[in-house]
């Protein structure tokens, strides 16, 4: 045996982690059982040693949940109550025809066709949901592929998450989701968050002495620590809850489905490890006040809410139509039957017909292909956006961002490379050039103070991989350092070896500044390294060091002129940097090192960096496009207001004339919008808002207020608000936001968990390709919602008409299920896969009041309806007229043919013998219908329906395949569809009538909408949205809703599939040099 300790052991220390505290030395224990180096990790060298390791503890891995499988989905598919009514009615028709019918050799035909046509439907919908469901576990199993840092052999690496074995050295910094429960070996300033275990906001500190236990699926939200794996997988916190869930699952389904929109409170072993309910900890937005419940806007997206509202609509029009129509056949077969006769039974056969034909009616005009071409679109949505560096967590995101006015963008990583580098520097009141460091003339006192601070005062590491090349790992900032190190020949190795340190107060984005204590055992002195913002860190020295003199004080005059070589610094757009140290004796850090106030006041300043971080070359275009595209962009950073305004002004961001309020640093912005008691004062933010273009020196907080007051900004109209985030702090603004987006580079795991889209690349020109791709998701779902409600409005006008005039529906049920099935799941494939265009960053944002079907919308249904309806009618009523006449053109003899196209006086046909005459009707419908779908492909008119036609293969192939089928059904349907063989000329002429839809669409296009856009906005202001209390009578259009809301439950399969695999001292403000107070401030 290998090890010296067994895997139930190890889970004992957990479960009796109180004694685990009191123990000492018990992580040497635990790690020599493991046979774990503390220093060099496991040996992985050892390839039995590695199997027998993953064989006794396990892998890092949860068993998958189970796949849904495809009759599940189509079992699904069936539940729908219309599909249900039609199957009956399909079954009653084939019972009826098999029994009462007299040519029983043909009468089950139709119930027959039927059946299949439903059987069609519900593959076709089953194939989509299923594409749907694989697609979203690809992307779930790439977000959930979190990268993290172990010491093996000596060595500092990254490896996946899933491949951590117990006996790992795992890192852990702030901002760090733990993927495995263990020791804490070292920790500074570690503070945890266990809520999503104990249901307790308050973070814990943790200590290697003093409760030592981290369990899995906890936050790190401050410090830095290394951890000794213990339990993975199935064995860890997580995989234990993962277990208790499963094997309660079938138990708890149907509660589970009950609740599955509320949210809860997270506690005890119901609640998932990194379930996005979590509480972020109050440390976070402390100073922001919560927003009011009125405010909060729903779950639904913008066009989802709109869509609901349509479908609702909709759904009820076809429901009175469909009522009618079958109302209208029963009673005019009644006056004309039973005044002459009595009941027959064979009138059954009859009632049951005019019924079918009511319940497709109700299919085609229910709009259950709205809610599938919302999927189709997101779905497509999501798989190109990765392309685009873009990891969608949340499809609400998607077309939310179509919508978005404003974006609120950190500066570093995004709007600039991250690659930064130290471009100037003085140190000892002498050194001036950072590329002749080497040969400065420094003495040795003042270099090892300086390389000092910047070796151990820092968390960053460099990898050396074999082949030589290197790999900077951690803050840019800090890897700048390392790299300047590096450079000039510095190993920075040799000092964090040599130095002890003894406590270690790490950077947030409150303080500005990080500091190292150290212990000199030759000076027997303990040593406060210290570096962060400028001027920040130069506010908190009192005393210079000077390579002449050593020790002095800082004057008001040297004061001064630091400080303006730091604005000078900041003017070149570098981020500047101050380094200081203070030296303590043994007595003093003993009795005073525990009061970080003070160990950090009345330092001694050695000098200042500069550090180039260039603006993104794409940066300047992508921003133009936003600016073009009716977006505002503005810069929320920590840096210094001056370096903050060169890169904005670099970006495009910042005019050189900016006006007042355009540039203002975060403690007097949030002095300015913020009561006493963290209430934003929106009267005076209001008046700031719409000029703020640079926030500098900004907190979470002061991101978080941002955001909150823009999304209850009541003035320059209602506001989408977009933000980035990469700090654990900046998880709270990322919630708030309509779109959250976090850095996959740079971006802590807390703030991914909080994010709904991760930048793979960390690039502000992919936040630009997500605006692009929520504007298409729109405008996809617009252009099959016009060519949907055109063939509503034909179709129901249609049945109802020929119903009362010539007692039947010229369509057939079947064929009303095939036009149901181009129209729906075939035109929303083809129309919502449209890929987006340049054209799309040309337009202003859609608002939030504006209706989803517009004037030119409405256009196109009216002009297109009223086109076909004539036609069909005619072809209805004037059929033999129109025969005849292509007869004569053909040459062709009419005595034969003059049978098919006779219309008894009456007007009744019986669909029991299809004709040439309907069969026209039916064709001419269909191919009407497949050339206006070309035309539904533009929404904005556009003159030339073609354009990047060729650019979409899926709806060329859909086009091509509708036709054939169409092709075939008409001359080999025969019995199954009600319908004949066509000569040529009569495709000649359903061709001909077709094709004269794609000229008046051009010539539509040239009468004005502005009277119908003013008609609509006074409908908007005198009504409201009607509420719908769902039913059982209401189920035959609210499923549509339902499926609307499929979103949703896509959402949450990206959060099952994470479940699967994890159970201020104020600063003088620099603002009022860019502009003039105009409010007072609150506080």
């Amino acid at each position: 045996m290998y090890f010296n300790i067994c895997p139930e052991d190890l889970q004992n220390f957990f479960e009796l982690h109180s004694d685990v505290q009191l123990r000492a030395g018990i992580q040497e224990q635990v790690a020599k059982a493991l046979l774990t180096n503390l220093e060099g990790g496991i040996d992985t060298l050892d390839e039995k040693q590695l199997l027998a390791r993953k064989e006794i503890f396990g892998e890092n891995t949860l068993p998958e949940r189970k796949k849904k499988r495809f009759w599940e989905f189509m079992v699904d598919a069936l539940s729908d109550v219309t599909l249900i009514v039609l199957i009956v009615c399909g079954i009653l028709s084939l019972i009826l025809g098999l029994t009462i019918e007299k040519d029983k050799t043909v009468g089950w035909i139709e119930g027959a066709s039927i059946l299949v046509a439903v059987l069609i439907v519900v593959l076709i919908s089953s194939l989509n949901d299923f594409q749907k469901e694989k697609q979203f576990r690809e992307l779930s199993a790439i977000k959930d592929d979190v990268i993290v840092s172990v010491t093996r052999n000596f060595k500092r690496m990254q490896i996946p998450a899933k491949e951590l074995l117990v006996g790992d050295l795992l890192h852990l910094s702030t901002g760090d989701i733990v993927t495995a429960d263990g020791l804490l070996l070292k920790g500074y300033d570690v503070k945890v968050d266990n809520s999503s275990l104990t249901g307790e906001s308050e973070p814990v500190e943790k200590s290697p002495n003093e409760d030592p236990v981290i369990y899995s699926g906890t936050k790190i939200l401050a410090g830095y620590g290394i951890l000794l794996v213990c339990a993975v997988g199935v064995r860890s916190q997580t995989g234990i809850i993962h277990r208790l869930v499963s094997s309660n699952a079938s138990i708890s389904a149907g509660k589970k489905r009950t609740s599955e929109h509320k949210e809860s409170e997270p506690t005890g072993e119901s609640t998932h490890l990194l379930s996005e309910e979590h509480k972020y900890s109050s440390s976070s937005s402390s100073d922001v006040s919560e927003p009011d419940e009125s405010v909060i806007e729903g779950s639904g997206s913008v066009l989802q809410k709109k869509l609901e509202d349509l479908a609702v609509r909709i759904g009820y029009f076809g429901m009175m139509m469909a009522v009618l129509t079958f109302l209208i056949l029963v009673i005019r077969f009644c006056i004309k039957t039973y005044t002459v006769r009595r009941f027959d039974v064979a009138d059954l056969a009859e009632f049951l017909k005019f019924f079918i034909v009511g319940i497709t009616v109700l299919v085609v005009a229910v709009p259950e292909g709205l809610p599938l071409a919302v999927t189709i679109a997101l779905a497509f949505s999501v798989k190109r956006m990765l392309r685009d560096k873009n990891l969608v967590r949340h499809l609400d995101a998607c077309e939310t961002m179509g919508s978005a006015t404003t974006i609120c963008s950190d500066k570093t990583g995004t709007l600039t490379t991250n690659q930064m580098t130290v471009a100037a520097c003085e140190f000892a009141h002498v050194q001036k050039d950072c590329l002749q460091y080497d040969k400065a003339p420094l003495g040795r006192t003042s270099k090892d103070i300086v390389e000092q601070i910047a070796s151990v005062n820092s968390t960053a590491e460099v990898l050396i991989e074999d082949d030589g090349r290197c790999e900077y790992l951690g803050s840019s900032t800090e890897c700048a350092l390392l790299y300047f190190l590096r450079v000039h020949n510095i190993d920075y190795a040799k000092y964090r070896k040599t130095c002890e340190v003894a406590k270690l107060v790490t950077f947030s984005s409150a303080r500005k500044r990080m500091s190292t204590i150290i212990y000199l055992p030759q000076e027997e002195i303990y040593r406060v390294l210290c570096k962060g913002a400028g001027e920040v860190v130069l506010g908190r020295c009192a005393f210079l060091y000077r390579e002449d003199t050593g020790k002095g004080p800082l004057t008001p005059e040297l004061r001064d002129y630091y400080q303006q070589r730091i604005d000078d610094y900041a003017q070149k757009g570098l981020r500047t940097l101050t380094f200081a140290y203070k030296d303590l004796s043994k007595e003093t850090f003993e009795a005073r090192g525990a009061n970080t106030d003070f160990v950090e006041s009345s330092l001694i300043f050695m000098g200042i960096v500069g550090i180039k971080d260039p603006v993104r070359p794409e940066v300047v275009n992508a921003i133009k496009q936003c600016q073009k595209a009716g977006i505002v962009v503005r810069m929320v950073t920590g840096d210094n207001v001056l370096t903050a305004c060169t890169i904005a002004k670099e970006c495009g961001i910042l005019d050189a004339d900016y006006s007042f309020f355009s540039v203002m640093e975060g403690p007097d912005f949030r002095n300015r919008v913020t009561e006493a008691d963290g209430v934003i004062n929106m009267r005076n933010f209001n008046m700031i808002w719409p000029h703020l273009r640079v926030l500098a020196r900004s907190s979470p907080q002061d991101k978080y207020v941002l955001v909150d007051g823009l999304i209850r900004a009541d003035n320059g109209g209602r506001q989408i608000v977009a933000v980035t985030g990469d700090g654990t702090n900046d998880a709270p603004a990322l919630k708030r936001a309509h779109v959250g987006f976090a850095m996959g580079i740079q971006g802590t795991e807390v703030a991914k968990e909080a994010s709904d889209i991760i930048l793979m690349d960390d690039n502000f020109n992919s936040i630009v390709s997500a605006v692009k791709w929520g504007r298409n998701i729109y405008d996809s779902v617009s252009k099959f919602l016009q060519f949907q409600l055109t063939v509503n409005v034909v179709a129901i006008l249609v049945a109802v008409v020929s119903s009362a005039v010539i007692e039947t529906s010229p369509l057939t049920a079947v064929q009303m299920l095939w036009i149901n099935l181009i129209m729906d799941s075939l035109a929303s494939l083809a129309l919502a896969t449209e890929p987006p265009s340049a054209a799309l960053l040309s337009r202003k944002p859609y608002r939030n009041d504006k209706p989803i079907v517009t004037g030119k919308m409405i256009r196109f249904i009216v002009g297109h309806s009223l086109y076909q309806c004539l036609i069909v009618f005619g072809t209805i009523f004037l059929f033999r007229t129109v025969s005849a006449f292509v007869h004569v053109i053909a040459k062709t003899p009419t005595t034969t043919s003059a049978q098919q196209f006779y219309i008894p006086d009456s007007g009744l046909v019986s669909l029991d013998k299809p004709t040439v005459h309907f069969t026209m009707v039916f064709n001419l419908f269909v191919l009407l219908q497949l050339v206006n779908e070309i035309n539904a492909r533009k929404i904005h008119g556009e003159l030339n329906v073609f354009s990047g036609l060729t650019m979409n293969w899926l709806y060329l192939v859909i086009m091509a395949a509708q036709l054939l089928c169409q092709l075939v059904i008409v001359q080999f349907g025969g019995k199954a569809f009600g319908v004949v063989p066509l000569s040529w000329y009569h495709w000649l002429i359903c061709t001909g009538l077709a094709l004269v839809e794609l000229p008046l669409n051009l010539l539509l296009q040239f009468i004005p909408t502005h009277f119908i856009s003013k008609t609509l906005k006074g409908a908007r202001r005198s009504s409201e949205l009607t509420t719908i209390h769902s039913g059982e009578g209401a189920v035959l259009w609210l499923r549509s809703v339902a499926r609307v809301k499929s979103a949703v439950r896509a959402t949450k399969a990206f959060r099952m599939g994470l479940q699967n695999v994890r159970t201020s001292q104020p600063v003088k403000s620099k603002s009022s040099e860019f502009c003039t107070p105009l409010l007072p401030s609150s506080s």
